[in-house]
């Protein structure tokens, strides 16, 4: 949304422009075209749709999705039919959108830390994946004030991804093995970048990203205050998944996307790996990961199947209703998702 106000006392006609230019693409215009704003003081903020909802017309392609682009706006007002206004300066605006590679809830600065203080306390994201996607690690920012207590190989935590059963972190999709906090000395609000041993492939759906700690002083990590993204930090504190509640957002970034990726996805020509989905007698999978080994597992993490993807159809005449997820793999490389049964 663009908000435009006219703080004149009378109305005002006013054309409404707009330029996007990013990387070494020819720029994108757009024109809104001219409307009478009305003052401010009697009609508040313009509602003109051209000029407040201007239409961005632009489609991802792979090359985009394939890394971190910024995206350069111009808007600029002019009054009238004039070439230029009085002072151009005060009827421009410059807007840098950065589509980077990873998710960020917090705006980069911590105002305090957070602890989870249980040997076993779990935090963790939740992503929504508009399509297929690679998980490739997770950037955290360490309170630096707690740096001294951190020495001890014991404060051990492990990178995981759950799948998303009932809306809330459920079964266990990777992994990635014993962490130690490390703290970088280039800025004031460091973030330590962990790559994932194995880069997860994970299908459409929500999922949620986070660790699991070993140590029951717990490991501060940065908190930001000012940006609320409460809503989709979860917390284990030993007593079950619950929503944080805590007004402010966790320094956790899970990193996403690769150029491995963007071929497979060339090749499969949809997002549809287990078909039909919802199944109620068989289910079968278009991927290509046809010598791979699938694992399924229940709403509550047990296993209900182990086999070879060659054989391409897994009957499910007697499993019972509700969410499973499956996991393959195919020498080191992972793909999760999920599937519904729902017999008639």
């Amino acid at each position: 949304s663009v908000y435009i106000s006219n703080l004149n006392s009378t109305a005002v006609n006013m054309q409404y422009e707009r330029t996007l230019q990013f990387s070494a693409q020819p720029p994108i215009l757009y024109n809104g075209g001219y409307t009478n704003l009305l003052p401010f003081a009697s009609n508040g903020i313009s509602s003109y749709v051209p000029h407040a909802q201007p239409l961005l017309n632009l489609t991802p392609t792979a090359w985009m999705l394939s890394q971190s682009i910024s995206l350069n706006f111009l808007h600029r007002l002019r009054r009238g039919a004039a070439i230029n206004d009085f002072f151009s300066e005060n009827d421009s605006l410059q807007q840098q959108i950065q589509l980077l590679n990873y998710f960020a809830m917090d705006d980069g600065a911590a105002e305090c830390g957070y602890i989870n203080k249980s040997k076993s306390g779990k935090m963790a994201y939740k992503i929504e994946l508009q399509q297929s996607d690679t998980v490739q690690g997770l950037q955290l920012c360490f309170d630096p004030v707690a740096a001294l207590k951190l020495k001890s190989l014991s404060y051990r935590f492990n990178i995981k991804i759950w799948s998303d059963v009932n809306a809330k972190p459920g079964i266990v999709l990777y992994d990635n093995g014993a962490s130690y906090p490390r703290y970088a000395d280039s800025t004031r609000m460091p973030f330590t970048t962990y790559l994932l041993k194995t880069p997860v492939i994970l299908s459409k759906g929500s999922y949620y990203v986070g660790i699991e700690q070993y140590v029951a002083e717990g490991i501060p990590i940065g908190f930001d205050r000012n940006t609320d993204f409460s809503n989709r930090l979860w917390i284990d504190a030993g007593a079950g998944w619950q929503i944080s509640g805590l007004y402010g957002a966790l320094m956790m970034r899970p990193l996403i996307g690769s150029a491995v990726l963007l071929s497979l996805m060339q090749n499969q020509k949809s997002d549809r790996v287990v078909f039909p989905n919802p199944a109620h007698d068989q289910i079968s999978f278009k991927t290509q990961f046809c010598d791979g080994i699938i694992d399924i597992y229940n709403s509550i993490g047990q296993k209900v199947y182990t086999g070879n993807l060659n054989q391409n159809t897994i009957s499910v005449t007697n499993w019972p209703n509700g969410c499973y997820a499956y996991r393959i793999l195919q020498n080191k490389d992972f793909f999760t998702g999920t599937f519904i049964i729902s017999h008639p």
